[in-house]
């Protein structure tokens, strides 16, 4: 059995973030990673958000396109 170990992330405040860390234009991917794993951030809407926690998966509805 796999034991979770906690990682200490760097987290900044998103003015931080936007002004200093990112790039000014384009289409972004934002993540952290180390030797054992990757984190990526999805922002979604609060509807698609109380869905997936409800039903434990993503709906299939037009409003969740996984292209984007």
């Amino acid at each position: 059995m796999a034991i979770a170990v906690c990682k200490e992330w760097k987290v900044q405040s998103y003015v931080q973030q936007r002004d200093k860390e990112w790039p000014t234009e384009g289409r972004h991917i934002l993540a952290q990673y180390d030797d054992d794993s990757i984190v990526v951030y999805q922002a979604y809407s609060p509807e698609i958000a109380d869905y997936a926690v409800k039903h434990q998966r993503y709906s299939t509805s037009h409003q969740y396109c996984r292209d984007q």
